[in-house]
């Protein structure tokens, strides 16, 4: 069973989560706070870490830090609302393997969390963040 760890503050996103993952066949575990996330990865077991930057927020960013360094090859997804963009845009910055608006699209969150899980088994590549721009020789661009 492929095990995703859900951290956020406040129990606001996990408990409606929780039981859409577990349809999907993942099992999951969840975190409030940075300490709690340090001591359920000292494994490195899960294959992906969701983090609510909308309740944690720089906290979140320090987070997907953490978890960076602990298990470097884990697939980290940051959930947001457009009011706090630029907390996404660190996120990127940092390396996250997606970023998510909320409300969440339950199916764009389940193929997300899938790549992710693919990622992090070295199945699949993690996108591009830009597209490769072309030569001059492969396109005009005068």
């Amino acid at each position: 069973m492929k095990n995703i760890l859900i951290v956020e503050a406040e129990p606001h996103m996990a408990p409606v989560l929780q039981p859409v993952l577990e349809a999907y066949g993942f099992a999951v575990h969840i975190a409030d706070r940075r300490e709690a996330v340090v001591a359920h990865l000292e494994r490195c077991l899960d294959q992906a870490v969701v983090i609510n930057l909308e309740n944690l927020k720089h906290e979140g960013l320090a987070i997907a830090g953490t978890v960076r360094a602990l298990c470097p090859d884990l697939a980290i997804i940051t959930l947001n609302t457009p009011a706090t963009i630029d907390l996404s845009i660190q996120a990127m910055r940092m390396g996250v393997f997606d970023d998510l608006l909320m409300p969440l699209n339950v199916d764009q969150f389940i193929a997300s969390i899938r790549r992710a899980v693919g990622a992090a088994a070295g199945t699949i590549a993690q996108p591009a963040l830009k597209p490769a721009i072309p030569s001059r020789s492969e396109g005009d661009l005068s």
